[in-house]
């Protein structure tokens, strides 16, 4: 039963990956060209909104609801630095280059 669960995580994380390559990137790409931005511009700004959307509307739904008084605002915050962190950190692994304390602090 475990193996089907994990197939089926497989599969949802690549049909993810397909929807967002198709449609998220090149309608990204749209808005950037239409409000003249430059690709690095593009990518800090819209690139973060599109990616912490889903999760702030959720939080955003279960801090309303009428008896989840544990969820709040904290839960995005949280989840932007960490998501910050690990990026940071992942590229500080990969990287061949030197990484500066900046993007940390």
């Amino acid at each position: 039963m475990i193996l089907l669960y994990v197939l089926i995580l497989i599969f949802v994380f690549y049909l993810l990956a397909k929807i967002c390559d198709e449609y998220f990137v090149s309608s990204l790409d749209i808005i950037a060209k239409k409000w003249k931005l430059s690709e690095d511009v593009a990518g800090a700004t819209l690139m973060a909104v599109g990616s912490s959307a889903p999760e702030f509307f959720t939080a955003l739904i279960a801090v309303m609801k009428v008896g989840s008084e544990q969820v709040g605002a904290g839960t995005i915050v949280g989840s932007a630095i960490f998501n910050i962190l690990v990026i940071v950190g992942a590229s500080a692994v990969v990287a061949t280059s030197f990484l500066s304390w900046k993007p940390v602090i």
